[in-house]
């Protein structure tokens, strides 16, 4: 299966224009099973705080969103959308102080084998001692159940060095490519993990605009011999 994290800047490009109807276009055509979005921004479109999310739902049907900003001018977070059902759908608090409340999407899909998968989506924090925290507390998290696991998301994280030592053995964190910032990524912040091991079969960069955002979106494919259960 294929699944994309994409850390979306507010729908807005590296310049601050406003791109969001490129990104529907963008990702409804792509042929992922989910999608885990970043940075959902009201403030790209005062007038239509959830336009870009309704505009991808003909294609992903099934949609998970939480909001960490969330006041009268402003709703800002991030989201599961899917192709394909979302059953227990949970989130877990993972705030560390701060004014935006960080929170992981924890839900699962049918999979190609009629089995499930757990797929975890997160955003973390930028104070490095609170996203430290919150690696820990994703492990804990995916520790629990037996179903695999995926875990999606900006990490903001910029060695893989400091993620393994804070994740421990319980999470295999997959080799990928630098994905920040788009015009010349030098950064992998944009990750996804695993449990068991050799879940994912291959992480690159998807084929889309790199000036849509900041970031390159990651694409991410499992290995179909891991069945659920």
């Amino acid at each position: 299966m294929r699944f994309l994290t994409w850390n979306v800047h507010g729908f807005r490009d590296a310049l601050g224009r406003y791109v969001g109807p490129r990104v529907v276009e963008a990702l409804a055509d792509y042929p992922a099973a989910v999608l885990a979005l970043q940075e959902i921004d009201s403030l790209a479109r005062p007038d239509a705080a959830r336009l870009p999310l309704a505009a991808l739902a003909e294609a992903y049907p099934y949609q998970r969103v939480t909001y960490t900003i969330e006041n009268r001018w402003r709703r800002y977070g991030h989201a599961l959308l899917s192709r394909v059902p979302l059953h227990v759908d949970r989130e877990h608090d993972v705030r560390c102080g701060g004014l935006e409340v960080r929170r992981l999407l924890d839900a699962e899909i049918d999979g190609e084998d009629g089995g499930r998968l757990r797929v975890i989506a997160a955003h973390l924090d930028l104070a490095p001692w609170a996203r430290y925290a919150q690696l820990r507390r994703i492990a804990a998290v995916a520790a629990a159940g037996d179903l695999p696991t995926l875990v999606l998301g900006d990490l903001n994280v910029w060695t893989a060095q400091a993620i393994r030592r804070r994740v421990g053995p319980g999470l295999e964190l997959v080799a990928s490519p630098p994905t920040f910032p788009a015009r010349r990524p030098w950064f992998a912040l944009d990750r996804a993990l695993c449990r068991p091991a050799g879940l994912v079969r291959r992480v690159s960069v998807a084929p889309l605009p790199r000036e849509l955002s900041d970031h390159l979106p990651l694409l991410v494919e499992t290995r179909p011999e891991f069945k659920g259960v």
